[in-house]
């Protein structure tokens, strides 16, 4: 673990995604009992992205973890979903209590004009609760500053 994977494949650091956050993340997830149980039947690649940094995280029964850096995702094998947005995007979700409407991806989405669902609708929707409790994991994380 460590670095955000970024089109080229070089390693950055990133503001909205800092490396010990994402560690934080991760670790806080895989304690977590109800991601494991929803994660048992999961087998999804999720990116988040905010400007050329990329966070990719695989979900695969029941366990979470980050993409080597520059590994693309193999459709055959996952659901791909691609989540892009703006640092001020990403900061009104991932907030211990995020305001109506920055809640959830789905209401961002609809609601936020530089948050968009990239790819994988149809996998987000299928996915849905694991990517919301994922998302939620991720809010309550420390590390980030808010």
């Amino acid at each position: 673990m460590g670095s955000i994977a970024t089109p080229g494949g070089a390693a950055v650091d990133s503001v909205i995604f800092p490396n010990s956050w994402i560690d934080n993340w991760l670790a806080a997830a895989t304690a977590d009992q109800e991601f494991r149980t929803l994660g048992r039947w999961t087998t999804l690649s999720l990116v988040l992205r905010c400007a050329e940094a990329e966070i990719i995280v695989d979900i695969d029964g029941g366990r979470i973890y980050r993409r080597v850096s520059g590994a693309a995702a193999d459709p055959a094998d996952t659901e791909l979903i691609i989540l892009d947005g703006s640092a001020a995007a990403w900061a009104s979700l991932l907030t211990p209590k995020p305001a109506p409407r920055h809640n959830d991806v789905l209401a961002l989405d609809r609601h936020h004009s530089e948050f968009d669902v990239v790819a994988g609708r149809t996998s987000l929707i299928r996915h849905l609760r694991i990517v919301l409790l994922l998302m939620s994991i991720a809010a309550q994380t420390e590390g980030r500053s808010r």
